[in-house]
Order: structure tokens, then sequence, then C-alpha cells
């Protein structure tokens, strides 16, 4: 078991490198063989690869991760669906942002800043303002913590 625990970090770690070296599709590469593999991808697993995608701006392969986590019962934690909020802002999928977002509420998935700030951030680069305020309403009700970074994205939502 041991073993297996320092393969999975070392692939992670892999996945880290090629993001970091504008590798996108290497990373992918490695999560689509770990899935061929006794080798459990974990949420750092698809959250780093949803990273290295969206450093290279290729946020479609980003999203089409979160078909790999549902296959692989990857418990999606609060920094995964973030991830998958941040691609779906860049690639004008605010609806897709506020369903991951809506689903973390429901969930009682723990809503940190980053999360509110990538839902509010998805709506404001759609010019989905009203839906901004929404969230940002919603957040501020539940006496979530709000940033600047949140005023910000909200004033220019």
């Amino acid at each position: 078991h041991a073993q297996m625990r320092s393969m999975e970090a070392t692939c992670n770690a892999a996945i880290v490198a090629c993001g970091k070296g504008s590798e996108w599709n290497k990373s992918l590469l490695i999560c689509s063989r770990l899935a061929q593999s006794r080798i459990k991808a974990d949420a750092v697993t698809f959250t780093s690869a949803m990273s290295a995608c969206e450093k290279g701006h290729a946020w479609d392969q980003a999203l089409e991760l979160f078909s790999m986590v549902d296959q692989s019962n990857v418990e999606m934690d609060e920094v995964l669906l973030t991830a998958g909020m941040d691609a779906c802002g860049k690639e004008g999928g605010w609806e897709r942002a506020l369903h991951f977002f809506g689903g973390m509420v429901q969930s009682k998935v723990e809503l940190d800043t980053f999360s509110v700030n990538a839902a509010i951030s998805a709506c404001g680069k759609s010019c989905e303002w009203q839906q901004a305020l929404q969230v940002f309403d919603g957040m501020a009700r539940m006496e979530t913590n709000l940033d600047t970074v949140t005023f910000n994205a909200t004033i220019s939502a």
C-alpha cells in the first residue's frame, strides 16, 4: 500500500511539473494512463491536471477531466470544484460554473473565498452581472468570508 501511495505522489508531482512546463497535454496523458493502471488518481491528480490545462489555455480539456473524475469515483473537494469553475469561467461557461458552485452549497462542501471568487468571476466574464450579484448576496447572507477580490470581481461584473 505504501508503494502505491508513493506512485500516486510521483504521478501527481509529474502532472504539476507538466503544468509548470506548459505541457498540459502530457498531464492529460498521465491522467489517462492512470485510469488504465492500478494506480488511483485522486483529487490532487485532477486538480493539478486542470491547473495545467488552464495555464495552457486548454479550457475544454480541463472540463473534460470532470468526466474522468466521475468515472474514477474521486470525491470532489472545494479545490477540485474551484479549478473546474475557473476553467468554466475562462471558457464563458458561467452556467456550468454556477452548477458546480450550487453543488458545493448543496453538498455542504466548505466554501472558501477562492470558490466564491471563481463563481463571481465566471459570471462577470460572461457579462452576467445579475448572477454575480446573486452569488455575492447569498454569500454575504451566509456570512462567508469575502475579500477585496470578491468585491472587485462583483463590481467588475
